[in-house]
């Protein structure tokens, strides 16, 4: 007799139900705490059964299905099966618009038994780490992008003329994050001596002393007829000072976690491959390796280009013309992000170096 374990997966609880391939409800659905404790009472209820048939099947809930999936993948030789939540939406068990954690939990079940399902893929501890540190990435960005904005909103109102100075991501740079730091408000400017000033611009590199005399000279020059939103003893400068440092730990964050993620990405055999396509350089490679995995478990193209959202939607319906829409976005939203930037990258640089390059060619063709 074949058993399913079928499990509808919540935040730190579970609802778990046991059904046979004769349709025999053998546990009703119960919910069980993501404890050892909770685990060792379920795997109780599988003992009983007396049977090696016996599968596990549950939805991918974001981070929440990942200890219920290491518990039975290392404590049970049992089959555990992980869908993608798109299936089991499109695999409803009647018309009625019923969403209960009990109603999920048999859908799940009846999933197995009829087989709507394809095999999932058990992918290697070194995915799992590299797709963590990946989004770990991502997420800091995204800090590091709001904490930028604000600084440039500060900035307008202690001292805009530094945008004059500091041009485009010039700006971001050692030499003037530390520079802003040491006078965030241009009265400071004002009232000092340009080889004072010259002295903070290089105290970061060692560069030509009549390099950072020049622009200390430009600095006091182009501030010497600024008036700012805010006075000097304003909060504002205070809080200028504040996000400068934090953009610069930010940075000095983000490159260490890219830094971590390429020294993982190097021990995969995909990353020679990725790193050898022009403008494809080691993070993009890295984060390709992370997002997508093993890319040789796709068997064709189009279940590639499914997987991360960029396939056409289409609509259709009894005479009229088929509609080729926008993607559907319904795959991995980071892998379509990264491997949009890497096009984009290939493009840009093979458009100078290599004419003839076929990704090029393509592009330009379509």
């Amino acid at each position: 007799m074949q058993y399913c374990l079928a499990i509808d997966v919540a935040c730190g609880k579970s609802m778990f139900c046991i059904l046979s391939e004769a349709g025999e409800l053998v546990l009703k659905p119960t919910e069980y705490q993501h404890t050892i404790s909770g685990f060792g009472d379920v795997l109780s209820e599988l003992v009983k059964l007396n049977s090696n048939d016996i599968h596990i099947i549950m939805e991918s809930t974001s981070v929440y299905h990942l200890p219920v999936e290491r518990y039975f993948r290392e404590n049970t030789g049992y089959e555990t099966i992980v869908l993608n939540p798109i299936i089991s939406k499109e695999n409803k068990r009647n018309l009625r618009k019923t969403k209960t954690d009990k109603e999920d939990c048999l859908n799940l079940a009846n999933i197995f038994f009829r087989h709507d399902y394809n095999e999932q893929t058990v992918h290697e501890d070194i995915f799992k780490d590299m797709q963590f540190l990946s989004r770990q990435l991502e997420h800091l960005q995204d800090g590091q992008i709001r904490t930028k904005n604000r600084f440039r909103q500060l900035l307008t109102l202690t001292c805009p003329q530094y945008s004059e100075v500091f041009v485009a991501n010039f700006m971001y740079s050692s030499t003037a994050l530390h520079f802003i730091a040491c006078y965030p408000h241009c009265d400071m400017v004002k009232h000092e001596s340009i080889a004072t000033l010259a002295v903070c611009l290089g105290a970061a590199h060692n560069r030509s002393p009549k390099h950072y005399l020049k622009m200390a000279s430009k600095i006091k020059e182009v501030l010497q007829d600024s008036y700012p939103a805010v006075p000097i003893e304003s909060e504002t400068v205070t809080c200028l000072v504040e996000t400068v440092r934090k953009v610069i730990d930010q940075a000095t964050e983000i490159e260490a976690l890219k830094s971590r993620l390429i020294a993982l990405a190097q021990t995969s055999a995909l990353y020679p491959i990725y790193n050898s396509i022009p403008g494809i350089g080691p993070i993009t490679a890295a984060l390709l390796i992370a997002e997508l995995k093993d890319i040789r478990r796709f068997t064709n193209v189009k279940k590639l280009t499914a997987s991360c959202g960029l396939d056409p939607t289409i609509v259709q319906s009894g005479k009229s013309i088929n509609y080729h829409g926008p993607i559907s976005k319904r795959g991995n939203r980071s892998a379509r992000h990264i491997l949009f930037y890497a096009v984009m990258s290939i493009l840009m640089v093979t458009k100078r170096t290599a004419p003839q390059n076929s990704i090029l060619l393509y592009y330009e063709k379509i």
